[in-house]
């Protein structure tokens, strides 16, 4: 399900209420309120038909974005026969709008570290060698290889969602290693500038067109007031009415 953050840095709301005030309420004497009313129901068309576009957009990607997978791992650990591969759970493919620092030690040998798009298995990144790190004696290491943790898109196709792994290869023939790993932490509280501005770009249409629909209901919705004050047109009729009449009498 989307996490859509209902925190736009632009109050949509506020502008399209201006909007909709100015059309209804602002004194033009040759408009009846009817009039008035069409006009604000064409501006509402014309504003929905050019923000839809943009409102699919920010849907298709949030959708690719927020693919369950994982995100913030901490720290794991794990043993490698030769020539043999670890694969990891699927990533978030928040990564491609946020990464964070991977930091990678082995001990026993070096391994290879590449993370690969599962549904286009061929499609390969970050192919790098990792050099064995010294440890202590229980075995946690004094260093780390430290990697940036990105992956380079959110879609494997039209509507197919990237499946994002890290692999980490073995290439010894005949030695085991043991590789430790961990994410940098940060607080999941405070999302990095690139995230938000990439959420907040995503969500913005989807936001902007809720509010226009808001904004032109309550407006419209508003009783006319003095909106359905005689025009000017009117009361020459009713004056000229009036003197025929007197006229008559006469």
């Amino acid at each position: 399900m989307i996490a859509i953050i209902f925190q736009p840095r632009f109050n949509w709301l506020l502008l399209w209420a201006i909007i909709f005030f100015i059309i209804y309420y602002y004194n033009r004497r040759n408009l009846t309120w009817e009039r008035k009313r069409n006009i604000g129901a064409i501006t509402l068309l014309i504003f929905t038909i050019l923000l839809i576009p943009f409102n699919v957009w920010g849907i298709y990607n949030l959708i690719g974005i927020e693919n369950d997978g994982q995100y913030y791992l901490w720290r794991d650990s794990f043993s490698l026969g030769p020539n043999e591969t670890y694969t990891s759970e699927t990533l978030s493919n928040l990564y491609s709008i946020s990464g964070e620092s991977l930091g990678i030690s082995t001990d026993g040998g070096n391994c290879t570290f590449y993370i690969c798009d599962e549904n286009l298995p061929e499609v390969r990144y970050f192919f790098q060698n990792i050099s064995e790190n010294e440890v202590d004696y229980l075995g946690n290491p004094y260093e780390y290889d430290w990697i940036f943790l990105s992956v380079p898109y959110h879609y494997s196709g039209f509507i197919r969602t990237a499946n994002w792994t890290m692999n980490f290869f073995n290439p010894s023939q005949s030695e085991s290693i043991d590789v430790i790993l961990g994410i940098s932490p940060v607080p999941t509280d405070t999302p990095s500038i690139r995230s938000t501005f990439a959420y907040t770009i995503y969500q913005e249409p989807t936001i902007a067109l809720v509010c226009l629909w808001i904004a032109a209901g309550f407006v419209t919705l508003l009783p006319p007031g003095n909106n359905q004050r005689t025009t000017i047109s009117e009361k020459e009729d009713n004056l000229e009415a009036q003197d025929s009449e007197t006229h008559d009498e006469l």
